[in-house]
């Protein structure tokens, strides 16, 4: 592996002011990622430390998203921000945005934005360690990756959480037959679905089916898949 370099992007614009609600913590608010696919990796950014204003915002990218370019929202150009990255072997491996106009005082919400393709890695939470910089010196490390769908969310950590999204496979409408990479033990990876099914059992985010499910005495709940086991998803 060679050294890190560093590529300028001489950019202005990518952060965009929310006016919603404080997040309480940099999170992934874009929308449904899917494996082997190029996906739009957009972060909130929430107040910054300690109620000073956010000055630079450093992302790590996972060696699992490749071919990453930061995005400009040019509908919010006049908040300016130079964008640099640091690569290895040839892929970005951080995204760094550095603010020109920071405040003394932090009223306002951010977004970073950048966009990469995906690996073949369904049913896999991708982190997204994050670090943020306020004025005045303050520092928020938002880069825990303890937790997450597949993972022991009752491990004690210190560390803030990273953003992350969880990758789903491809799908079509009806049934879809996947294989578990590993113990799915969260079903609610599954809400948007009507019904998964395993065997003689089944789960459905729709009470009305669970109670059907339930009712039924061939069948039982379904609240974990085991690796390597198969199932059916109808969507």
């Amino acid at each position: 592996m060679r050294p890190s370099s560093k590529v300028k992007y001489g950019l202005i614009g990518t952060a965009a002011l929310f006016t919603s609600a404080t997040q309480a913590h940099v999170s992934v608010v874009s929308s449904t990622a899917y494996a082997n696919s190029y996906y739009q990796v957009i972060l909130s950014i929430p107040h910054g430390c300690d109620g000073a204003d956010t000055e630079r915002v450093e992302v790590e990218i996972p060696s699992t998203m490749v071919s990453v370019k930061p995005l400009i929202d040019f509908n919010s150009a006049n908040i300016p921000v130079g964008i640099e990255a640091e690569q290895v072997n040839g892929e970005v491996s951080k995204l760094i945005f550095n603010r020109d106009n920071a405040a003394e005082t932090d009223n306002t919400i951010y977004t970073v934005s950048f966009r990469g393709k995906l690996s073949d890695a369904p049913f896999t939470t991708q982190y997204f360690p994050t670090t943020q910089y306020c004025v005045g010196g303050g520092v928020a490390a938002w880069t825990g990756t303890n937790g997450g769908h597949n993972h022991d969310s009752s491990a004690e950590s210190t560390e803030l959480p990273a953003p992350s999204v969880f990758v789903y496979p491809t799908r079509h409408l009806g049934w879809n037959q996947y294989t578990a990479p590993d113990h799915l033990h969260d079903m609610g990876i599954f809400k948007d679905a009507e019904i998964v099914w395993k065997g003689g059992a089944g789960y459905s985010a729709n009470p009305v089916t669970m109670e059907l499910i339930e009712a039924d005495e061939d069948s039982s709940s379904l609240s974990e898949i085991h690796p390597d086991e198969s199932f059916w998803v109808k969507y």
